[in-house]
This record gives C-alpha cells, structure tokens and sequence, in this order.
C-alpha cells in the first residue's frame, strides 16, 4: 500500500482547517494498514469502507451528546441522530465482517497446513473449527475482537502520528532533519510503505 499521499501534507496544511478531515484521513489511512494486514489480510477490499466507518465510531464515541447527560430520558438518542446513525454503522459493519468471515472461511477450507500465512480472523476460525473452547465463537464474536483490534490499532497510532507532527512543526531544525533523512532513504522516489519499515 502507498503512503505516497502522507507526503502531500505540509506543515501549513496541518495548521489549515480545512485540511483537517483530509489530515485525520490520512493519519488513519497510514497507520491502519498494519493492522489491517494483521488482522484481516495483505489485501483487503474492505479497508477504505472500515476506515470510514472507524471515522464515523470515532465521531459519535468522542463527543458530547445530551443523551450521555439525560440517560432516562429514552428518546434522546433517537432524536439528537445518534442511535439511528449507530445502527447504520453497525449494519454496515455487519454486511462487511460477514463477508470477510466467508472469504477466510472459505479459504480456510482450501488451505493447506503451513502453506499460506494466517491472520486473526484465521486464526479465531481455525480456533472454532477445532471445537477446543468450551464455548464456540460466533461471526459475532469475530466480529467485535477484530474490530477492537482494527479501532485500537488505528486509534493509537494515528494519534502517535499527530503528536510527532505537530513536535515536528514546533521544532523547525528537527524537521528539517528528519526531512533531510527520509529524502536520502527515498532518493526521490515517492514514499512507500516498505521505506518507513
């Protein structure tokens, strides 16, 4: 995956508001796609779809909304557009997580042993199939560990990539350093992921 337009954001670009929902996009595209690998697979038709989906989770979980105030008050939800925006996600979540499920369950099935390499969702299918636990996983279960995963590994990181960021912009002799560096590794060429290993 290209991290090419990583480098299209200038410090003036970080400072400028409208470029913050370009910015934050970025930063989750960039740092989402080891998790993505690591959890779901190399290449993953669903990541751009996920990521949005983690935007809009990251909206509606880091707000304040009057129905975290007023909690018996039961129509509040509903009418600030938080619950009918949530079941939208989650209904969209589930047409995708069912369909990365029966992707690795079939190729589960088709799989040799040790020939290709497993992700978690493998990995938890492979746990179920064996039938050791006391209590099978359900797609549901799937689901939401990977899910945590995907949230948490994107979450993090692209906060850690933000506070570097702006560190950067504060300090102008760093960031010339650390320009300087990552023009030497690249030698010009666009910035891959495989440079930032």
């Amino acid at each position: 995956m290209e991290t090419a337009h990583l480098g299209k954001l200038t410090p003036s670009s970080w400072q400028n508001p409208a470029s913050r929902s370009q910015r934050f996009s970025t930063e989750i595209w960039t740092s989402n796609a080891p998790t993505t690998r690591s959890t779901i697979g190399e290449k993953c038709k669903y990541q751009d779809e996920l990521i949005e989906l983690v935007e809009e989770i990251t909206y509606w979980a880091s707000g304040f909304f009057m129905a975290d105030l007023f909690r018996s008050v039961k129509f509040l939800p509903q009418l600030t557009g938080m619950k009918p925006a949530i079941e939208k996600i989650k209904g969209k979540l589930d047409v995708i997580f069912d369909n990365i499920i029966k992707e690795h369950t079939e190729r589960l099935s088709e799989r040799k042993e040790g020939t290709e390499e497993e992700y978690l969702v493998d990995v938890l299918l492979r746990i179920n199939e064996s039938k050791r636990l006391e209590f099978p996983i359900s797609s549901g279960d799937i689901q939401g560990i990977v899910l945590d995963m995907f949230a948490a590994g994107t979450g993090t990181s692209s906060t850690v990539l933000e506070w570097a960021m702006a560190e950067l912009m504060k300090h102008p002799r760093v960031m010339k350093k650390v320009q300087s560096e990552v023009r030497e590794v690249v030698k010009g060429e666009c910035v891959l992921e495989f440079h930032l290993a």
